[in-house]
């Protein structure tokens, strides 16, 4: 008999251990408020990468970020492509040296290099919701007020510096940047 007991108690204790219903830590930080509630900031644009677990943790906030920087790269293009594109419909007269590809591409070139970290959280555990522990988040920002002079000095060399459109372009994006900002 005591033996049952033994083993129906070490049994409860390994369920208890298995339930999955862990709390953080002590001292353990708790997810930002950007993970439920981006910023609602006119003057930039804002996306939210995330990365899992990763042996060294540095690897999985890298990870994040690269993740963070493609997905505002994309939500540039997106947002370039459909919004030129209606223009380009509605004023057929007006031609433009610059194509919507091309604007699309310079600008998310140079958002990647205008964006920001804004945060970075690695989960310590106890927040099941926000994947394993040591998963990664990084928080990634790049301001809509940007100069002529700004997107210039993106562009150090290479072959965007010496494309011919670059003047063009450079005033396409600020005024697409500026248009967003509104």
């Amino acid at each position: 008999m005591a033996a049952a007991l033994a083993a129906v108690t070490l049994g409860m204790a390994f369920l208890a251990a298995c339930s999955g219903t862990s709390k953080p830590r002590p001292g353990a930080t708790a997810p930002p408020v950007w993970l439920d509630h981006p910023p609602a900031v006119k003057s930039e644009l804002c996306a939210t990468g995330v990365s899992g677990p990763t042996y060294y943790s540095e690897d999985a906030l890298a990870k994040s970020k690269s993740a963070a920087l493609t997905e505002l790269g994309r939500a540039v293009q997106v947002k370039v492509t459909s919004g030129l594109t209606l223009k380009q419909r509605e004023d057929s007269a007006g031609h433009s040296s610059v194509s919507v590809q091309e604007l699309s591409a310079f600008m998310s070139e140079a958002v990647l290099s205008l964006a920001q970290v804004r945060g970075q959280w690695v989960n310590p555990g106890g927040y099941p919701t926000r994947g394993e522990t040591g998963t990664a988040y990084t928080l990634v920002c790049m301001p809509l007020n940007v100069s002529a002079a700004q997107l210039q000095d993106t562009m150090h060399g290479g072959v965007r510096a010496s494309n011919p459109h670059l003047p063009a372009l450079i005033e396409q994006t600020e005024a697409v940047l500026k248009d967003w900002a509104r």
